[in-house]
């Protein structure tokens, strides 16, 4: 209990919280406000620039608000006025003015430029990003089940086909264990018809595959079966606590929707592309980028306008709102904004430099990326490539070179052989061995060579490792045709390292290339069997 005069003060506090809070806000909406003293100058510009992305949210939040009536209105009209045709017209009309716009700025064709406006993927990707990936793909795996299940079922008898359904639904009103604890999830897994399938299933391509590239496969089916099993629970509990006429939701919408709202949280920035069936069921896409927040934000704004409708109709619109709404916080929750966060600023640093424009404000932005991660690799790869060259590069390469090559080796011998290019410098004799296989893969032999040879001549070379790296230098040499290079590496091992295993193998060696050499035959075959000396490397 609080006295009067307790009261007073705690009105007064509550009051001076109000208004700090107020003035943050201001400072927060206009972007305006000072930064910490006492932070340093590249934390401050990292905190003033998360604080800038968290805007960009908020304001597209508005005028996903703003625009929403408009859309009704817009709706309406189009279905007085046979909506579908005149929006075709109307699209057609836009798109010819901007090939014609884009064709002239650019001084290409209008038949080339109309082409490069066409696309099979939905979903803008960065440029140079493979999009499809020669790995498990949980977003296929769940397409082909859905289908398979779907047209299975179709295929029984419809008495079956009933049962088999009330089993596999989720119904309140019939509770018991199966139905409690798989239900839920099975159903996401049925479909009333091919239409309602075919429309779920293309829009988990266009989310699925764009969320699963980032967040891994793993982690994408614990969203899709959690959001999809909250999803199923939604309906079925309003229609049973409101005491209307009972009905079971089915259909993997509230599990895609929940993919959507993963999208809208890591993929916050991306924009996608307009689908235009041209041969139904295949889709061709015209360029035609929408920001992807707008676009989810209107969807469920419609989704949440619908629902008084919901007990009218066969549409589940609650299931889809909850569906999405648990995406989002699911992915906030593991804080995967921070990710996409992390991607829009490696990108804009990207283009930056790739355009030659502003170099300071890319290394600004990739600092902020590595001081928040300092295991982005993409952003220590960009801040290398910047700054070369300079002890810092190098710096920044070598990182990156190491952190790839326990996941991605063959990318860590592309890099090294741009970073070995500039600077002529091979890694410590451990790593530099590591690479060397896999330099030799990507056909970079003379380059692994060369880094091998490096190390060879260095004093502080451990005994041990520039005997391993001759023999691979006399081999690769030999390989490259350079004879006499390879004779003067097996002899330099032989005096060496008189005791080393394979002496016979190097003794052979040297005979046949000292014979060669004699006899004149350039690019000859040496006939000595290798896997002894590969064996001993």
């Amino acid at each position: 209990m609080l006295t009067m005069r307790g009261m007073e003060s705690a009105q007064e506090k509550g009051s001076g919280r109000f208004s700090r809070r107020l003035q943050k806000a201001r400072q927060f909406l206009t972007g305006k406000g000072p930064a910490p003293p006492s932070r340093p100058p590249e934390a401050a510009w990292q905190q003033s620039l998360w604080k800038q992305q968290k805007r960009y949210v908020l304001k597209t939040i508005i005028l996903t608000l703003a625009l929403f009536p408009l859309f009704f209105v817009f709706f309406d009209f189009f279905q007085d006025v046979h909506g579908p045709i005149v929006s075709l017209v109307l699209f057609s009309l836009v798109l010819i003015f901007y090939v014609v716009t884009k064709a002239l700025i650019s001084g290409e064709g209008f038949i080339r430029t109309f082409l490069d406006q066409l696309t099979f993927i939905p979903v803008e990707y960065p440029a140079g990003e493979k999009i499809f990936e020669k790995h498990f793909n949980a977003t296929y795996a769940l397409i082909l089940s859905n289908v398979f299940i779907h047209y299975v079922l179709r295929a029984l008898d419809l008495g079956t086909m009933e049962r088999i359904y009330s089993l596999f639904c989720f119904i309140p009103e019939e509770l018991h264990v199966w139905n409690l604890l798989v239900s839920p999830i099975t159903c996401i897994f049925l479909h009333g018809s091919a239409e309602h399938l075919w429309f779920n299933m293309v829009a988990l391509w266009v989310f699925g595959l764009a969320v699963e590239k980032r967040v891994g496969w793993k982690k994408f089916i614990y969203f899709y079966l959690m959001t999809g099993f909250l999803s199923s629970l939604a309906t079925p509990i309003v229609y049973l606590v409101s005491r209307q006429e009972f009905v079971s939701s089915i259909g993997a919408s509230g599990a895609i929707m929940g993919i959507m709202g993963v999208y809208a949280v890591r993929l916050f920035y991306r924009k996608l592309v307009f689908p235009i069936p041209i041969i139904p069921p295949i889709f061709l896409s015209f360029k035609v980028k929408v920001n992807s927040l707008l676009l989810i934000g209107t969807y469920l704004y419609i989704q949440i306008a619908s629902v008084p409708t919901m007990f009218k109709s066969n549409i589940d619109y609650l299931a889809h709102i909850v569906g999405l709404l648990s995406g989002v916080y699911l992915a906030s929750r593991q804080k995967i904004q921070e990710e996409g966060i992390e991607d829009m600023l490696v990108e804009r640093a990207t283009n930056l430099i790739d355009n030659k424009e502003d170099y300071a404000e890319a290394r600004k932005m990739l600092l902020a990326v590595v001081e928040h991660n300092p295991e982005r690799v993409e952003a220590i790869v960009a801040l290398a490539r910047l700054l070369k060259p300079s002890e810092e590069s190098r710096q920044f390469y070598e990182k990156a070179i190491r952190k790839l090559l326990d996941t991605k080796p063959e990318e860590a011998a592309r890099l090294f052989a741009e970073y070995f290019i500039i600077y002529r410098e091979p890694f410590e004799p451990e790593t530099q061995d590591r690479l060397t296989p896999w330099l030799r893969n990507i056909g970079k032999i003379n380059l692994a060579c060369r880094a091998l040879e490096a190390l060879v001549d260095r004093p502080e070379t451990p005994a041990e490792w520039r005997k391993n790296f001759l023999l691979q230098v006399a081999m690769m040499l030999e390989k490259l045709e350079l004879y006499e290079a390879a004779l003067n590496r097996y002899e330099q091992l032989l005096q060496g390292f008189p005791d080393f295993l394979p002496k016979d193998f190097v003794l052979r060696k040297i005979e046949v290339l000292k014979k060669l050499g004699e006899g004149g035959q350039e690019g000859a075959a040496v006939s000595v069997d290798e896997s002894a000396g590969e064996r001993a490397g």
